[in-house]
C-alpha cells in the first residue's frame, strides 16, 4: 500500500506535529465482469481470519482495545514495540509515544500524545505492515537524516528512505526551545564529557552539535524524559546516543519539526 506524507517544518521548540500527517488509501473492487459462481468463496481480507478490530464506540478505548493497538504497533516496528513496553491495555506515557510516532510518519493522522485513539488510528494499524517510506528525501538529498520530532519527543532515523532507528528523546524546555528547521552536523565530540556551558549536571555521550551549543548527545538513563527538559540539546539513551554517532557523519542533515503540547 501506497503512503504519501504532508508535513510542515514548525518553528522552534520536540513532534510528529505541527506535523505532518499521512494517509492509509482505500480500495476498492469493481463489479464483476463474470457470471456469479454457484458457491460464493469468503472475501479477500488484509487481516488475519477471525481478528477483531476495535469498534471504538463514541471513540472510547478499553483495555482490550488498548492491547491491541500496542501488539500491532510492535508489528510494524521493532522499536515501537520497544517503545511500547509490556502489552499490558494502559494508555501510558510508553504507548502513547509510540502512537505519536506512529502517527507522525503516516499522513492523516494528526499527531499527539493526548489525543484518544481514534478509528483513524485503528483503520490505519489494520491496514499496515511495516512503515511507508520516508516521505521527504528530496528535500533533505542524502541518504541519511536524523528527524527530530518534537512533538513526540523522538529521533526517527532514516537511512536510504526507510526508518531504521525510532528513538526516545528529550529536546529542550520553554525558552530553550530545541531550533526548528533543518540543520547539519558540523562537529562531532566522542565519548563521555562534561557540558562547559553547564557543567553542573551536563554529562554528554557522543555529541553531535548541529547548532551553537545544540547536540543530539547520550545522558545517564533517567535524564531521558517524556516532555522537554534540557537546555536546548536532544537528550538520548546512551546506547542510542552511540548508534547515531556510528551511522551519522558530519553534514548529514538533523531535521527538527512540531512543537510539544503540554497537558492542559
Amino acid at each position: 500500500m501506497a503512503i504519501a506524507a504532508v508535513l510542515a517544518l514548525a518553528a522552534c521548540a520536540g513532534s510528529q506535529r505541527a506535523r505532518d500527517p499521512t494517509a492509509a488509501p482505500a480500495t476498492s473492487t469493481g463489479p464483476s465482469t463474470r457470471a456469479a459462481p454457484t458457491t460464493t468463496a469468503p472475501p479477500a481480507t488484509t487481516r488475519p481470519p477471525g481478528e477483531r478490530i476495535p469498534a471504538l464506540s463514541h471513540h472510547k478505548a478499553s483495555k482490550s482495545d488498548i492491547r491491541w493497538v500496542q501488539q500491532h504497533l510492535g508489528r510494524v516496528h521493532p522499536d515501537l514495540k520497544e517503545m511500547v513496553g509490556k502489552v499490558d491495555g494502559r494508555m501510558g506515557p510508553q504507548t502513547r509515544q509510540a502512537l505519536c510516532v506512529y502517527r507522525t510518519i503516516m499522513q492523516g493522522l494528526p499527531s499527539s500524545l493526548w489525543k484518544p485513539i481514534s478509528k483513524a488510528d485503528v483503520t490505519s494499524l489494520a491496514r499496515t505492515k511495516t512503515l511507508p517510506a520516508f516521505a521527504f528525501r528530496s528535500q533533505t538529498h542524502t541518504r541519511t537524516v536524523a528527524w527530530v520530532t518534537k512533538a513526540c519527543q523522538a529521533v526517527l532515523e532514516v537511512v536510504h528512505g526507510r526508518y531504521r532507528h525510532l528513538m526516545p528523546a528529550t529536546t529542550g524546555r520553554p525558552g530553550h526551545e530545541t531550533p526548528s528547521g533543518l540543520h547539519r552536523i558540523e562537529w562531532r565530540w566522542p565519548g563521555w564529557h562534561v557540558s562547559t556551558k553547564y557543567p553542573e549536571n551536563g554529562q554528554m555521550l557522543d555529541s553531535q552539535y548541529f547548532g551553537p551549543g545544540i547536540a543530539l548527545h547520550g545522558v545517564p538513563s533517567n535524564e531521558v524524559h517524556k516532555q522537554p527538559s534540557s537546555h536546548g540539546c536532544v537528550r538520548l539513551y546512551p546506547a542510542d546516543a552511540q548508534t547515531l554517532y556510528r551511522d551519522l557523519r558530519l553534514g548529514t542533515p538533523v531535521w527538527v519539526t512540531g512543537r510539544f503540547h503540554f497537558p492542559s
